[in-house]
């Protein structure tokens, strides 16, 4: 009963495993070890297109409670977080597309245009940067110890790929957050903060009652809002200015532009508008009528 449900015995044993792992900045190898399962995104998809595909990594029960501690010693918080509806205790997608239509409504009923953009991150949990996260989390005062047990822990790891009853041979895994891993939610999240203070800050976008809704973000998926062209024009440049400093790179094949008239009719400027660009060389992202993520 005591191997299932754990006891005493078995707490005493496992605080002084984790805490010898801290203080020697130093974890086993079988430890680090995690089995990748592909999974497909969209049915309707191309069965035979690998971007179709979500990895998700199945690590050890004591792999996911040693995260499990970690958290509590290197989550932070911040006010930009209120940006950030995914990995949020309390937040949906629901909340997060209330926020969004309570937003273009008000604009709308008061005779403007809202100018949206829907932004898609090329493998974005695939390319984070461990150690642009490690120096996040030394500026946040997270305990160097801790840092330096992650740094070797995510530098160290490997997988292999599950597929029905085969596995592959163990690779390293040299970047991005391990999904299915307990920490992998938050460190995300913290990776791309700066990005939506960013944005928040520029004064430029939406704003209701003194607080700007220019950026909502659900883990990577993000939505740029704002009552003009050049609005949100100057909106993507800042997301790409920031992405590019933490290796990330927008998908503009899947990136897409909506625009939502005023109520009004008579207070409709125009019903086309010219493209909005991103990036060097400039890419244009094309308008849509109607969206939804796959």
């Amino acid at each position: 009963m005591e191997a299932i449900h754990g006891g005493h015995r078995l707490h005493v044993h496992l605080c002084l495993l984790f805490n010898m792992f801290v203080r020697s900045g130093y974890v086993p190898d079988l430890f680090m070890n995690s089995v990748i399962i592909p999974l497909v995104k969209c049915k309707r998809g191309k069965l035979s297109d690998v971007n179709n595909y979500r990895a998700i990594a199945i690590s050890s029960a004591i792999s996911k409670l040693s995260e499990s501690v970690l958290s509590v010693f290197i989550k932070s918080e911040d006010y930009f977080d209120c940006y950030q509806f995914g990995f949020t205790a309390g937040c949906s997608t629901s909340l997060c597309t209330s926020v969004f239509k309570h937003t273009v409504d008000y604009y709308r009923l008061r005779g403007s245009h809202v100018f949206v953009s829907f932004l898609d991150f090329s493998k974005a949990f695939d390319k984070l940067s461990y150690w642009k996260l490690f120096h996040k989390l030394l500026d946040d005062n997270v305990d160097v110890g801790t840092v330096r047990l992650l740094a070797y822990w995510y530098s160290n790891q490997q997988a292999c790929i599950r597929w029905h009853n085969c596995l592959s041979q163990f690779f390293t895994l040299g970047n991005g957050t391990r999904q299915g891993g307990v920490l992998s939610p938050w460190l995300f999240a913290r990776y791309i903060r700066d990005l939506l203070a960013a944005v928040a800050v520029s004064n430029v976008g939406c704003n209701i009652g003194g607080t700007f809704i220019n950026i909502l973000a659900y883990a990577d998926d993000i939505v740029l809002i704002a009552p003009s062209w050049h609005g949100l024009q100057h909106l993507l440049d800042i997301v790409v200015q920031h992405s590019k400093a933490i290796d990330m790179s927008l998908n503009t094949q899947k990136s897409v532009c909506m625009v939502f008239p005023p109520q009004d009719r008579s207070k409709v400027v125009s019903s086309s508008f010219k493209p909005v660009s991103v990036g060097r060389p400039t890419q244009l992202l094309q308008y849509v009528p109607t969206f939804w993520d796959t």
